[in-house]
Parts: C-alpha cells; sequence; structure tokens
C-alpha cells in the first residue's frame, strides 16, 4: 500500500474496462494518424517466443516478465503489419530498449496485464514514445525525488497528498517516460528523469519536454510537445520525435 492510499483508504482500484481500454487505442491512433500502426493486447495469454532472439532475452525471466515481453513483441508485429511492415524479430538493446527491424520505429508500454504498441516508418520519424499508467493512485509519492526535481516538485504540489497529487505526479512521470523513449535511440545513453522538465496543459491535455542534456546529445531546438489522456483511472501519454524533437 502507499502514502496515498493509506492516507485515503476510501479510494477503490476499480480495474479498466474493455471500454477504457478501446478508448485509450482509439487515442492513440487520433494522435497518431493512419500511416502509423497501433495495438493492443492483453497478457496472461500463453504466448510462446516466436523468434530464438526473443526467446534468449527472456530466458532467465520471471513468468510475468515473459508474458509482459511476449504479448508486447506480438502486440508490435501485430501494429507492423497494419501499416505494410513484414513481422521479424524484435531484439532488445543494451539500454533494454527494443531493436526494431530495419525501417521500423516504434514504441511498447506495459501496465497491469496491457500492452500496447505504436510503430512507423523510419523515414522521417526518428523516434516515438508512449507510456500508459493502469492506476495513477499507485504512484509511490514517497519516490518523486528520484523522479522530479526539487522545483518541479513544488510546481506539480507533490509536497502534499491526494488523489490529484497522485493524478499530476502520474502524468508528469508517464510524460517523461515517453519523451525518454523517444529520444534515446539519439542520445545512446541512460537519461535520468531529472534531466528532462514537464510542464503540462491540462486544459488542452498536452505537455512540453525541456531537455536539459549536455551536447552532442541535443539539437539546438531541445523543447518538443506531447499528449496525454486519462480515463477513469488510467494515464497514456505519446510523443513523435517529428512533432518537435
Amino acid at each position: 500500500m502507499n502514502k496515498v492510499e493509506a492516507t485515503c483508504p476510501a479510494w477503490k482500484k476499480l480495474p479498466l474496462t474493455d471500454s477504457d481500454l478501446f478508448k485509450f487505442e482509439c487515442v492513440l491512433r487520433s494522435w497518431f494518424g493512419q500511416e502509423f500502426g497501433v495495438a493492443m493486447m492483453k497478457t496472461g495469454n500463453g504466448l510462446k517466443a516466436e523468434y530464438e532472439s526473443e526467446a534468449c532475452a527472456i530466458r532467465k525471466a520471471v513468468p510475468r516478465r515473459r508474458s509482459e515481453f511476449l504479448t508486447g513483441r506480438r502486440c508490435a508485429r501485430e501494429a507492423m503489419k497494419q501499416i505494410g511492415f513484414l513481422a521479424g524479430p524484435i531484439g532488445v538493446g543494451s539500454l533494454k530498449e527494443p531493436l526494431w527491424p530495419a525501417g521500423v520505429v516504434g514504441s511498447i508500454t506495459h501496465d497491469d496485464n496491457v500492452c500496447f504498441a505504436v510503430v512507423g516508418s523510419a523515414t522521417g520519424c526518428p523516434g516515438i514514445g508512449i507510456d500508459f499508467v493502469a492506476n495513477y493512485l499507485d504512484f509511490p509519492l514517497s519516490a518523486s525525488s528520484l523522479v522530479f526535481s526539487e522545483k518541479e516538485r513544488g510546481i506539480l504540489d507533490l509536497f502534499k497528498v491526494g488523489s490529484e497529487v497522485a493524478l499530476s505526479a502520474s502524468v508528469a512521470f508517464s510524460a517523461k517516460e515517453s519523451t525518454i523513449k523517444a529520444l534515446s535511440p539519439k542520445v545512446r545513453r541512460l537519461i535520468d528523469f531529472r534531466e528532462i522538465k514537464i510542464d503540462l496543459d491540462w486544459k488542452k491535455r498536452r505537455f512540453a519536454a525541456e531537455f536539459v542534456l549536455t551536447q552532442p546529445y541535443c539539437d539546438r531546438r531541445t523543447t518538443a510537445r506531447g499528449h496525454f489522456f486519462i480515463q477513469n483511472h488510467g494515464v497514456l501519454t505519446a510523443i513523435l520525435r517529428s512533432w518537435g524533437i
């Protein structure tokens, strides 16, 4: 039980419905458009590795991690087929990132037995980042100092406790996750969450990301904009590098 739940025991963790998940998938499609493939799948489906390289990557993984990994890869291949790419292995890079087939760019996210994937052509699209949080009430506010600078914590009002605080923290955290996924293929190193500053626009459901990275990792333009969507207690964020990174 995290700090939020302990303080507000009346809050209930209701599972997202199929209708909720369908809305998340539709939102992703509306953000990215017809040039991108979008897919959603639930884990716990008994999938087996389709490629030896993927089997090797999870040989020592616990069952839950195996299920998440295999469902994410199957989900990504389904998204690839939607836009005419042939199915193929999706390996694991040195930063634990997906290694996409030649000409493909994409992002995979999973939480609480649900996976989403978005893929597109690498031509004109150097990076995609998506992130899904199934229940924002689960955000561990006690660990916010590892994700946000003290200034950000003040702006997001993370020194308090409550559902609104948990929601702000989860959206900002997810926005940072999406941004890191989109930027990592270019930076080629681990990015600290506190190297990215997030400004949330609640009215438009958009966020601005500013990169506090040292050269030569950043272009002169060091800001980008992404989207976020909230349904029930779930949070979805996405960023596309051609949108401004």
